[in-house]
């Protein structure tokens, strides 16, 4: 089943300004990224939450940094680097939920026997 930016925006409707054609780009990259076997029946709530992550981070241009330290006269800054794979996703909820998501499963593939 293919995704709409239609049903995208009723689920998110903070996006209701966003072009229909963009946030298709990312339901299809993530639709044929995230595997149905390891979501389940959370796949589509997955591909929803990531597809609005991406579309809030690259909007931005750059994902949320934090700065640690400043020179304005010398235009010089320094941002924290991202030391975990996961910690990009912590910058929106989104990602929070998509991370949830991906976390509820794994542990649920670990117990299944």
């Amino acid at each position: 089943m293919e995704i709409s930016p239609d049903f995208f925006k009723k689920i998110f409707p903070e996006f209701k300004d966003n072009e229909d054609k963009f946030i298709q780009i990312f339901l299809n990259i993530n639709s044929k990224k995230l595997s149905k076997d390891f979501f389940g029946v959370e796949w589509e709530l997955a591909v929803l939450n990531l597809s609005a992550h991406q579309l809030i981070t690259s909007s931005k241009g750059t994902l949320n940094k934090e700065v640690i330290s400043e020179n304005i006269a010398g235009v010089q800054r320094t941002y924290k680097s991202i030391n975990s794979s996961n910690e990009c996703y912590s910058s929106t909820p989104y990602g929070l939920e998509y991370l949830r998501i991906k976390k509820e499963n794994s542990y649920t593939r670990c117990f299944v026997t």
